[in-house]
């Protein structure tokens, strides 16, 4: 079964040759769904093919690329720039087409506020982005931003509130001319593109992370000289640098109680100990036994290993394991992850909701979220390394895959580690033998992969990083 269809094919894990081949999410494509990324680090960029266009997206911020020329964008901020062709990108309530030789900066967050600014045109004196707002009155609001122009949107009245920015950067309203009669839902500004090019670090990335596009285009890699001239015939802002704040954060996600997840001293209780069942809770975790191969998990983590079919229900959600299969459950109000811990068959690790199921293969993460998904769901342990995150919108919410580090799930997850280091069971000794043994298949595997395993940052597990912020850490050289 794909991760999207219950009908479709399963995703598979064989030892061949004493090596592990995992089916990872690049393999579980599904027809009627559409492929977002979830950016792991800063300045992650993806650019199409024949000179398109070209995108850095700031950590945390999830995108779908739609084709050889339209983006779509679900939270976060990115950096668009389009070479010969028009580029097409959808956020919040703004649809924008960027002409060719332009570029701009998109930020849309999850109280709906979009923001949009002009960078760069092939021709100063004419516009280099036309923004199409959702016709939440009587007529449909398309503006045309010239270099140096700013836009805020959002689906109701625009609010003093929404259109304080945080920045840091002077800006004044525009009231001239036709643009002077926008509608509650848009406001105009100009801003200053001096102070802009100071500020923001997805001009200034040197340190790209790139994807399986490949390396930077050049007319992306020259967008900050090009700015900077711009700057320069900009002409009403004396300031040239930006009053920089403490944090940059416009709006924020709950984390949605992740937490961290420090180890603690109170150590793992045992849930259900048998001969061919064991199943360890995290201090703090709420559960209820209701057989002896049923639990029910209201919120927290459990790790279990079932040689005979056991179930636990978290929710709306049903996790089947058997066949000596080991996985890590974690369960909040409004998500559930669950990862695939040791080699097994491929049907030992299911997952079922009211509409879809799931497999997956060992070394795998699922994330089912009713929201978009955060980087605090899914480096709930910061030193948890994943890649090849990967997201899609299902009718119930939001489904994301990942390939999570085993060897980092042994070292740091503190349930797991707990197991490893003080656990005297025959079972708990058996199954931390069989995840060493599947860890060592990865590594070959992880060795020879074009992306590397990301970690997160200790942001993760207090909520930080849900929300978007202009600046990151490792940017520059």
């Amino acid at each position: 079964m794909s991760l999207c269809d219950s009908r479709s094919k399963l995703l598979m894990s064989a030892l061949v040759s004493g090596v592990l081949l995992v089916a990872g999410a690049a393999e579980a494509r599904c027809a009627n769904a559409q492929l977002y990324t979830l950016a792991a680090g800063d300045c992650q960029t993806h650019h199409a093919k024949g000179d398109g266009f070209a995108v850095r997206a700031m950590r945390g911020t999830l995108y779908a690329v739609d084709g050889e020329h339209t983006l779509r964008l679900e939270r976060g901020r990115i950096l668009l720039a389009s070479s010969r062709a028009i580029a097409r990108l959808e956020a919040g309530s703004a649809r924008l087409q960027v002409q060719p030789d332009s570029a701009v900066l998109v930020e849309t967050g999850p109280g709906g506020v979009t923001r949009v600014y002009c960078l760069d045109s092939s021709d100063p004196l004419r516009p280099g982005v036309t923004v199409t707002c959702d016709a939440r009155f009587d007529t449909v609001s398309q503006v045309m931003l010239t270099v140096g122009q700013e836009l805020v949107t959002a689906l109701r009245d625009v609010t003093e509130e929404d259109a304080l920015a945080a920045d840091g950067i002077e800006r004044r309203p525009v009231a001239a001319g036709g643009k002077a009669h926008l509608p509650p839902n848009v406001r105009l500004y100009e801003y200053s593109l001096a102070q802009m090019a100071d500020y923001d670090d997805l001009l200034k990335c040197r340190n790209v992370q790139a994807t399986e596009s490949g390396s930077e285009p050049k007319f992306m890699r020259d967008l900050f000289a090009r700015v900077q001239v711009q700057a320069v015939r900009q002409k009403g802002f004396s300031v040239k640098y930006a009053r920089r704040p403490a944090a940059f954060i416009p709006g924020s996600v709950p984390a949605g109680g992740a937490g961290g997840l420090a180890a603690k001293k109170e150590g793992n209780t045992i849930v259900c100990a048998g001969r061919d069942r064991l199943i360890e809770a995290y201090p703090g975790s709420i559960f209820e036994v209701v057989s002896a191969c049923q639990v029910d998990l209201s919120r927290g983590i459990l790790l279990a290993r079932s040689e005979q079919p056991a179930t636990i229900v978290a929710g709306r959600f049903r996790v089947r394991i058997s066949r000596s299969m080991a996985v890590l459950i974690h369960a909040e109000r409004q998500w559930l992850k669950v990862t695939a811990l040791t080699d097994g068959p491929k049907e030992a690790v299911r997952i079922d909701s009211e509409r879809d199921s799931w497999h997956i293969a060992p070394g795998q993460e699922l994330l089912v979220t009713d929201e978009p998904p955060t980087l605090s769901q899914v480096f709930d342990t910061c030193k948890v390394g994943h890649r090849e995150i990967e997201s899609r919108r299902t009718a119930r919410g939001w489904v994301t895959t990942s390939e999570v580090s085993l060897t980092d799930l042994l070292t740091n997850q503190p349930l797991i580690s707990g197991v490893r280091h003080k656990g005297t069971k025959e079972l708990e000794k058996k199954m931390v033998g069989d995840l060493f043994k599947t860890a060592a298949e990865q590594s070959v595997l992880a060795a020879r992969a074009s992306e590397s395993f990301r970690q997160g940052i200790p942001d993760d597990e207090t909520g930080d990083s849900t929300r978007m912020a202009a600046h990151c850490n490792h940017c520059l050289n």
